[in-house]
């Protein structure tokens, strides 16, 4: 019982502060006249109108800023050529669709997969020196390589590769453009058989002009 009486004076003790600012706000309210009343009704209800202004600005921009998102995703999932952006040990971390095309694959089924893996055997140590040369040199590199695609089918590739560096300043991986050069490879490969034909000709001609000679003056 005892117990039951300290705790009830202290509780009351805590409660008079509260019961006092109650009376004291009581007070001030009875002396707020109908105009200072009128007067702050109107102050808040400008306050909910600038509220509201600003909640329509910022539902404004939220829509400018993600049709700006979209507007760049579609660029860069539909650009011409391939987006990849690979670590130091060519993993692939990003890809565009243009570039899951380029390879074949499901874009989901490229991330953290090796990118040496789709290129041809013959070109391994052509793309092992660009990486190096990427994130030990520091500048832009590019180099031409065979890529294979996932069923096997060969085509030729230009790759530009440039460093990125994260939001505090660590440079950790690099993105590489892809383009297919295939066209102009194979452009190239007929320019020099039409070249060497050519040639080829040229010498038949000299020879058969210089058979004729020595025969015509054996006669």
């Amino acid at each position: 019982m005892k117990n039951d009486k300290s705790n009830f004076r202290q509780i009351k003790r805590c409660a008079d502060p509260r019961k006092n600012q109650l009376a004291n706000k009581g007070q001030i309210d009875k002396k707020l006249s109908l105009g200072d009343i009128s007067k702050l009704v109107h102050e808040l209800q400008v306050h909910q109108v600038e509220f509201e202004m600003q909640n329509e600005e910022l539902r404004r921009a939220q829509q400018e800023i993600e049709a700006s998102r979209n507007k760049y995703a579609d660029l860069y999932d539909f650009a011409p050529t391939g987006y990849f952006t690979l670590d130091e040990q060519g993993i692939i971390l990003e890809a565009n669709l243009t570039g899951s095309v380029m390879l074949g694959v499901e874009r989901s089924q490229l991330l953290n997969k090796p990118f040496p893996y789709y290129v041809a055997q013959d070109s391994q140590d052509i793309f092992y020196l660009h990486r190096q040369h990427v994130f030990r040199k520091k500048d832009k590199q590019s180099c031409e390589v065979a890529l294979v695609k996932k069923d096997g089918a060969p085509w030729c590739a230009l790759l530009e590769s440039v460093l990125v560096a994260d939001s505090e300043g660590t440079v950790k991986y690099c993105r590489t453009v892809v383009t297919d050069i295939t066209e102009r490879k194979l452009a190239e490969r007929c320019g020099r058989r039409a070249k060497c034909l050519s040639l080829i000709k040229q010498f038949s001609i000299r020879l058969r002009r210089i058979s004729s000679f020595w025969t015509h003056k054996e006669l």
